[in-house]
């Protein structure tokens, strides 16, 4: 069984849209183009966070942290435990069945790993693992594309799972692997600049391949 735990900011005042499949439509992710350290003269949001040697913000009024389990593409067998932020609106459906995702036609439990948003996990083994792996599962380089963080390279996988598209960005971090993977669904549309923000702020202490 999936395991949530959910991270609430202090000071988080939720306000509900788009359940049962009304409200806002699904919105497909914006592409990630290239990742790039912030200006340090820009303020920040409010919500703070680390995962391994990357920190991030975000609006924590726009965006709530969680807590997920998610499966690693391309094989998607091997799971890692990832932080996600997903539409303030969307937060207080948790746990309820009022929430239709992709192609479905009836009420399903609202679920975290469903949710639109961003999720942000440290892989334990280098990059070139992981780009291996898509290589054994016969994909060629020509479906797999290309990003950059802090003038380190890393490469792009775009899918479309249960009828929405998901962008996955795997780069090198001191050794290890950061993946960031946004997800389109209900709720994404008022969030999409603040997810984009959260990408370009990323803040790195150490890179390497």
């Amino acid at each position: 069984m999936l395991r949530i735990g959910l991270l609430l900011p202090l000071s988080l005042g939720l306000v509900i849209a788009g359940c049962g499949g009304s409200g806002t439509e699904d919105v497909p992710p914006e592409d990630f183009g290239d990742i790039s350290l912030p200006d340090p003269s820009v303020e920040e949001e409010t919500g703070y966070g680390t995962i391994g040697p990357v920190s991030y913000s975000f609006d924590d009024s726009r965006l709530t942290r969680a807590e997920v389990e998610l499966p690693i593409p391309p094989d998607y067998k091997t799971r890692v435990w990832a932080i996600k932020l997903i539409p303030t609106e969307r937060a207080d459906m948790l746990g309820k069945i009022a929430c239709r995702y992709g192609d479905s036609t009836k009420d399903q439990e609202c679920n975290v790993a469903d949710e639109a948003g961003l999720a942000l996990a440290m892989l334990e083994r280098p990059i070139t693992d992981y780009r291996d792996s898509f290589a054994q599962n016969g994909f060629g380089e020509e479906q797999l594309g290309s990003t950059e963080i802090a003038g380190q390279v890393g490469f792009a996988y775009n899918t479309e799972e249960n009828g929405r598209p998901t962008e996955y960005r795997f780069v090198p971090v001191s050794g290890r692997t950061l993946m960031l993977m946004r997800q389109a669904g209900p709720g994404l549309g008022r969030a999409s600049k603040a997810i984009t923000a959260v990408v370009s702020g990323l803040r790195v202490s150490k890179l390497s391949h």
